[in-house]
């Protein structure tokens, strides 16, 4: 019987959730409104930070207006895939336009 890859790539995440709740809440909890640019970098620094600790090569994009743009690279299997395909993940450290406050009273 062929065990399907699911499970056990599902049970290393379950068994990594706690850890993975707490950084999601650490990077939540770091205030980053799109129009304040520091507070965005500050979130991009903490995020840097955590890229860098799983091995990945973080290079900051420079911006005058917004936050600075993360770039992160990771070699799988230590050596750049063969076949030249990639994997690009996208996403933002900005959390809205305003300068709202989290409402602890949520958490």
């Amino acid at each position: 019987m062929t065990i399907p890859v699911a499970d056990p790539v599902q049970k290393h995440l379950q068994a990594k959730a706690p850890q993975m709740l707490a950084l999601l809440r650490r990077i939540v909890e770091v205030e980053s409104p799109s129009l304040d640019r520091a507070a965005v970098n500050r979130c991009g620094k903490l995020v840097a930070e955590e890229l860098r600790q799983v091995g990945g090569k973080v290079v900051a994009h420079p911006s005058k207006t917004t936050g600075d743009h993360l770039e992160a690279q990771f070699l799988w299997g230590g050596e750049r895939a063969a076949d030249g395909k990639h994997l690009m993940l996208l996403g933002h450290l900005d959390t809205d336009r305003k300068s709202t406050r989290l409402n602890s009273s949520h958490t």
